[in-house]
């Protein structure tokens, strides 16, 4: 059981690792600001999992664990607000 909670766990961050790698990429490529909101975004979304990993495993110190979710707090709002400026970029550039 626990060999699967590993394995599990592993998955998920390198998961947050290549999405945050191709997000980097992605941005890089086309320097436009949706790209760099979703760039940030999984930024902090990993980030906030590193310093999680920190307040589990080495100090469990209480404001480890409010600094990891206000930066869990500000990607996610990040992401929401990267999925809701795509559509209208698009459509604003066809019209253009």
């Amino acid at each position: 059981m626990e060999l699967a909670v590993h394995i599990v766990e592993f998955l998920y961050n390198l998961s947050l690792v290549v999405l945050l790698s191709l997000s980097f990429l992605s941005y890089i490529q086309s320097s436009v600001r949706e790209r760099l909101v979703l760039f940030l975004s999984c930024f902090l979304i990993a980030f906030s999992e590193f310093i999680l990993i920190a307040y589990y495993f080495i100090d469990e110190d209480t404001p480890l664990g409010y600094v990891s979710t206000v930066f869990f707090f500000f990607g996610v709002s990040l992401l929401y607000s990267h999925i809701l400026i795509a559509p209208e970029e698009e459509t604003n550039s066809l019209l253009v």
